[in-house]
């Protein structure tokens, strides 16, 4: 039998793609090769569960609405292709509708994303088959560590509204955009011509194609030149996807923008700005009222992540003081001063954006954007060479190579971002040999407010679970007493954070995060204890379950 080739569309998503397949395979072979050739939108669907609609629609048309699918059958699995369509040769015909099914989506969501979580700890899973987005949590990544856009957009945004001043203009626009928010509109469409009648500067209903055929449908969007991409094809750093009101349609209007963001990065058009950079994007989501803006990037894998909670476009109680619709017009003509000055930023950046070298052998493609740092007169210059932790997305980990850009001298070093740290801690047992030396330790505001750590790279291997070698035991309470000695807790002893040394017996531990004084020191809510004060007879407890032996034990057996 002769190939076929199908044009299917996604209902609801709106994207256009064609489907080579032998006419003598059946409906049950397309969804699996669908399902292959679309994977972020299959994500957390399994092959076997897409429903399958024969239909004839001409691909120039409204199909959003000709691709009304009730009533009609859905094709069976064992049905062969070439009964389907015995003389198909129509190149401008959609001939496949693909829909998901909305039966337990919740339950098939954390299936799939728990069997995603399993080949992640085994090492066997592609980390760009999935778009971390902590959904769940474990499937999270801080995005503000690739892109200083994103880390300026929250800063910007977090500064009272009511203490900026605004132009005439922008209190006219946020109050001409209150009132259209504020209105029900019968269909999308007019809703969302309305939206960009006073949201400018984004192109409107127009599809975006890809690799030729494959077309992608925002709502709307924002595009810039790239002097790396060929002639008509663009740069997007905004793409925003709506629904009518809360509730309607199947998809968050978020979770259908990182879905354009995903196959438009991962187009064969987008090679030269995937080699060159993380593609960073804005997303913008509105259902009826509301809005929500996230932030996204590619590096090894897809993250995306919330700049902003979901805002309600409509008047709501406040202090008293002024009246709600001031309050409110203040907020909104914030958030689009916001918008505009992060679109701006990265259309400049990607009309300016360069060739980037490939990295020498073990070299790092996407590294964050803090690259540099000072010690005194010294400056440093990070070259990041390979990502650790893969097992924990959450953790941002990276081996490198500082450089002193006045001597030239190099040296292998661990950079870490962290939400909290204890460099009091850290620097004290690096001074009695028990923790790598310590060479920068700061919050940096282009990372989010996230502290930078960086410290010597030392070769050696975590202990095991079950620590038997009386060295690396009395090694390690050394460690620990110090640390209680000076009033100082350390929280997290566990095997990952403990190192040996390669070929000596002293220990080194490594993540101070929750490190700090005893009284003051507390757990992270997501730890049993929530949020409760750490003990030194919780770092006793955790020594006796790493070795087997008590913290204050005697080398004769007997407890101090």
């Amino acid at each position: 039998m002769d190939n076929v080739t199908l044009f299917c569309c996604l209902v609801n998503s709106n994207t256009l793609f064609p489907m080579d397949i032998s006419s003598s395979l059946t409906v049950g072979h397309l969804k699996e090769m669908i399902k292959e050739e679309r994977p972020y939108d299959f994500t957390e669907i399994r092959a076997d569960k897409l429903e399958l609609f024969k239909v004839s629609v001409p691909d120039d048309d409204d199909f959003t609405k000709i691709l009304a699918i009730k009533g009609i059958e859905s094709l069976k699995s064992t049905m062969k292709l070439f009964e389907l369509f015995p003389n198909e040769n129509s190149e401008k015909t959609i001939h496949i509708a693909v829909k998901i099914p909305a039966t337990s989506p919740n339950l098939r969501n954390v299936l799939d994303r728990c069997h995603i979580l399993q080949e992640i700890q085994t090492g066997s899973y592609s980390h760009a088959e999935v778009i971390y987005n902590s959904r769940p949590l474990e499937l999270s990544a801080p995005i503000m560590i690739y892109h200083p856009v994103f880390s300026k957009f929250v800063r910007s945004l977090s500064v009272p509204a009511t203490t900026l001043e605004f132009t005439d203009k922008e209190l006219e626009d946020a109050i001409s955009f209150i009132t259209v928010m504020c209105e029900f509109y019968d269909d999308r469409g007019t809703w969302r011509d309305y939206v960009h009648s006073v949201l400018k500067g984004f192109v409107v209903d127009s599809p975006i194609t890809l690799n030729r055929v494959c077309i992608v449908l925002p709502d709307a969007f924002c595009r810039a030149f790239c002097p790396l991409l060929p002639r008509g094809v663009y740069a997007y750093f905004n793409i925003e996807r709506i629904t009518n009101e809360i509730g309607e349609g199947n998809w968050d209007p978020i979770a259908l923008a990182e879905r354009d963001y995903a196959t438009i990065v991962t187009s064969d058009e987008y090679t030269s700005i995937r080699e060159a950079c993380c593609c960073p994007t804005l997303l913008i989501g509105m259902s009826g009222p509301h809005l929500v803006v996230s932030g996204a990037v590619f590096t090894e894998r897809l993250i995306s992540e919330r700049l902003t909670d979901l805002i309600r476009i409509v008047p709501g109680p406040t202090n008293g003081s002024e009246s709600p619709l001031d309050y409110l017009a203040c907020r909104v003509a914030q958030l689009f001063r916001v918008i505009r000055e992060a679109s701006e930023e990265l259309r400049t950046f990607y009309r300016e954006l360069k060739p980037q070298p490939r990295p020498r052998d073990g070299g790092y493609c996407f590294p964050p954007h803090f690259d540099k740092y000072s010690i005194g007169q010294d400056n440093f210059q990070i070259t990041y060479l390979e990502r650790l932790s893969h097992n924990s997305p959450d953790k941002a980990i990276f081996k490198a190579e500082a450089r002193n850009i006045t001597s030239g001298v190099t040296c292998e070093v661990v950079v870490k971002f962290a939400y909290s740290y204890s460099q009091m801690g850290h620097e004290l047992l690096a001074s009695c040999g028990f923790a790598p030396a310590l060479r920068y330790c700061q919050r940096v505001d282009n990372v989010g407010g996230m502290s930078v750590i960086v410290m010597d790279w030392v070769a050696g291997e975590h202990v095991p679970d079950g620590i038997k070698d009386a060295e690396v035991i009395q090694s390690l309470r050394r460690a620990v007493k110090v640390l209680h000695e000076n009033g100082l807790v350390f929280g997290d002893l566990c095997a990952s954070n403990v190192l040996v040394k390669q070929g000596e017996k002293t220990v080194m531990l490594v993540d101070f995060d929750w490190c700090g004084p005893e009284g003051f020191a507390r757990y992270p809510y997501v730890n049993m204890h929530r949020g409760g004060l750490i003990e030194k007879a919780h770092d006793a407890h955790m020594f006796h379950l790493l070795t087997g032996v008590h913290l204050d034990e005697n080398d004769n057996g007997s407890v101090a």
